[in-house]
C-alpha cells in the first residue's frame, strides 16, 4: 500500500485552508503528518508526529547543512531519527512538502530513504524568500533532489522558475474548493460587500475601505464588512474613524472558517485589492476568490498575478489596476445599481469554480503527480 506523508509547518493555520483539503483529500486514509507548530488539532485523527526545527543562530549542523544542502535549518539528529522511524513505521513511499523551505528542510531524509518529493510553492516563499541569495541557493539545491513542484497558476510558475527550480520540473495545480460546504441559497443582503484576508500589505483592505468610502457616498444603504487581522488591523480601524464610517463598516477580526462560509453565504459582492507589497511579496492564486465565487458572488479584485487566471473579468467579476481604488468602487456601485449582472455574474463564477477547482478534482491531479508521473 502506497502511504503519503505531508509536512507541514503548521495544519493549524486558519488562512490556510488547503493544507487541511490536501491531508484530507488527496489520498484519503492513506495519509500521515509531520508538522512543527500548532496543537495539532486538525490532524488529531490521523496518525502525525510533531517536531521541532533549530533556530539556533550557530551550529556545526547548520553550517553542515548549508554547505551539503543548500540550507541552513535544521531537523537535530534526534528528530531527524524519529522522522525516519515514523516513515518507516507507517511505510511511507512519498512526501508531499507544504511550501518551499519544508522541502528543503525534508529533502535530506527523502533523498535518504529513497523517498519520491513533491514541493507545493505558494507565494511568500518564492517572491519573498526566494529574494535572498542562500534561498535561492537552496532553492537549487533542492531542485537536484525534488521529483516535482506544484504551484497555483502559470504566472507564479514563472516565479519559482526564476528561483531556482527547473520550468519543467513545475506544475500547475491551483488549491482546490470544496463547493458542498459553501451556501449559495441563502437569502442575499443585496447591498453587503464582503472581504475575507489577512490585514497585510499585500492584501490592501486599507484601499478596499477607501473604495467602500465612495461606494457609500452613492449607495448611501451598501454596508461593508472585513474578516481578519494582522498588521494593518489598528490602521484600517483608525481609517475607518477617521472617514467616519464607523455605522458602516465592520471588522470582524480573525474568525472561523465556518463564520467566514456563514456570512459569505448571506453577501452580495466580494472585494479584495491585492497589491505588491514593497518586499516583493504578492498572492499566487487567490483561495478566498475561490470561496467566494463557491458562494455564488461577483468579484472585484485587482488584476494582481495569477489572479486573471482565477477570475473571468466581465464574467465572474472585475480586475481593476492594482491600487485603483476608484475604479474599484465604480465597478462595486455598477453591480449595486444592476442587480441582474450581479446575479448573473455570480451564478458565472459558481460554474466556473465549479468546472475547474473543485477539491476533489485537484486532488485526484495531486495524487496522480505523486504516486504515478516521474
Amino acid at each position: 500500500m502506497k502511504l503519503l506523508a505531508i509536512i507541514t509547518p503548521n495544519p493549524d493555520t486558519p488562512a490556510e485552508t488547503f493544507v487541511r483539503q490536501h491531508i484530507r483529500l488527496i489520498s484519503p486514509k492513506k495519509t500521515v503528518v509531520v508538522y512543527f507548530e500548532g496543537d495539532g488539532l486538525s490532524v488529531k485523527n490521523i496518525p502525525s508526529l510533531k517536531i521541532n526545527r533549530n533556530f539556533k543562530k550557530f551550529s556545526f549542523e547548520k553550517l553542515y547543512n548549508l554547505i551539503f544542502w543548500g540550507y541552513s535549518g535544521v531537523i537535530d539528529k534526534k528528530n531527524e531519527l524519529n522522522i525516519i522511524n515514523f516513515f518507516c513505521e507507517h511505510k511511507v513511499s512519498s512526501v508531499f512538502a507544504e511550501f518551499g523551505p519544508t522541502g528543503c528542510l525534508i529533502s535530506k531524509i527523502c533523498k535518504k530513504l529513497n523517498l519520491k518529493l513533491v514541493v507545493n510553492f505558494h507565494g511568500h516563499d518564492a517572491t519573498v524568500m526566494g529574494k535572498r541569495y542562500l534561498i535561492r541557493r537552496a532553492y537549487r539545491f533542492l531542485n537536484s533532489n525534488v521529483n516535482t513542484v506544484v504551484c497555483g497558476s502559470m504566472h507564479f510558475k514563472k516565479i519559482v522558475a526564476s528561483v531556482g527550480i527547473s520550468f519543467e520540473k513545475i506544475k500547475v495545480v491551483p488549491c482546490g474548493i470544496e463547493l458542498e460546504s459553501f451556501k449559495n441559497d441563502q437569502k442575499k443582503n443585496s447591498n453587503l460587500i464582503i472581504g475575507v484576508g489577512r490585514f497585510v500589505e499585500k492584501k490592501a483592505p486599507h484601499l478596499s475601505i477607501k473604495a467602500f468610502d465612495i461606494v457609500q457616498k452613492k449607495i448611501p444603504e451598501a454596508k461593508l464588512e472585513l474578516i481578519g487581522g494582522g498588521k494593518l488591523y489598528d490602521n484600517c480601524k483608525e481609517l475607518i474613524k477617521n472617514l467616519y464610517l464607523e455605522e458602516k463598516i465592520t471588522l470582524h477580526g480573525v474568525k472561523t472558517h465556518k463564520f467566514v462560509k456563514e456570512r459569505l453565504s448571506v453577501a452580495s459582492i466580494f472585494v479584495q485589492h491585492s497589491i505588491t507589497a514593497k518586499n516583493g511579496d504578492t498572492e499566487s492564486q487567490g483561495v478566498s476568490l475561490l470561496e467566494a465565487m463557491a458562494s455564488k458572488l461577483p468579484v472585484v479584485t485587482t488584476d494582481h498575478n495569477g489572479f486573471k487566471e482565477t477570475v473571468a473579468n466581465e464574467t465572474t467579476g472585475y480586475l481593476v489596476e492594482e491600487n485603483d481604488y476608484k475604479e474599484m468602487a465604480k465597478k462595486i456601485i455598477y453591480l449595486l445599481l444592476n442587480k441582474n449582472k450581479l446575479k448573473t455574474m455570480g451564478e458565472n463564477g459558481y460554474r466556473y469554480a465549479k468546472s475547474n477547482y473543485e477539491s476533489r478534482k485537484i486532488a485526484k491531479r495531486l495524487n496522480k503527480i505523486i504516486f504515478e508521473e516521474g
